[in-house]
């Protein structure tokens, strides 16, 4: 079973992958199993990713797929991690709707970071014009929704606050204890 749930949201080039692979390998340290999908995946040919925005609802699609896939069989799973941009509502709420539909503890986690920054670094060549719409569509959780932010901008991908600290919104309706 899965024991608890992380949908990563952020512009591309926030931090994303780089704050997912951290939690991984600590999991990793520790002896425990972790899982990551992303609609990137869908891209990754040979070793290399070639996007294609046409096939774009596809890979969320698929994205879905291996969610839900491991969700139902992916044997002992410490951690699973979803990571997408995930700007909008209608994007992360069935990861959330399957989370609660099997009782698993999830949080939904926001990693900030300036656009320049983001710019600077994002692998996939996104141009700035499609960075800030990314930022300006962003749309907050659902009150109930376990949320938090951690700051993208260093390279380490801190925390704000004291590791596992939570921000103002999110709740413990999920059973999720704040820490990642």
């Amino acid at each position: 079973a899965v024991e608890k749930i992380i949908i990563l949201r952020g512009i591309s080039g926030s931090g994303k992958s780089t704050y997912a692979k951290r939690l991984m390998e600590e999991r990793a340290n520790e002896g425990k199993e972790s899982w990551m999908v992303s609609a990137d995946n869908y891209f990754m040919r040979d070793g290399e990713y070639r996007f294609d925005p046409s096939k774009l609802k596809e890979a969320h699609g698929a994205c879905l797929k291996d969610y839900l896939r491991v969700v139902q069989h992916g044997g002992k799973v410490d951690l699973l991690i979803v990571d997408n941009t995930n700007t909008q509502l209608w994007e992360m709420a069935p990861y959330v709707a399957i989370a609660e539909a099997y009782k698993i503890p999830y949080e939904v986690i926001d990693v900030v970071c300036p656009v320049g920054v983001a710019l600077e670094r994002n692998v996939h060549d996104v141009p700035e014009h499609t960075l800030r719409m990314q930022e300006q569509r962003f749309e907050e959780p659902l009150p109930w929704w376990n949320s938090r932010s951690v700051s993208g901008c260093s390279a380490s991908v801190r925390a704000r606050g004291a590791p596992g600290s939570v921000s103002g919104r999110g709740g413990a309706a999920s059973g999720v204890d704040g820490t990642p």
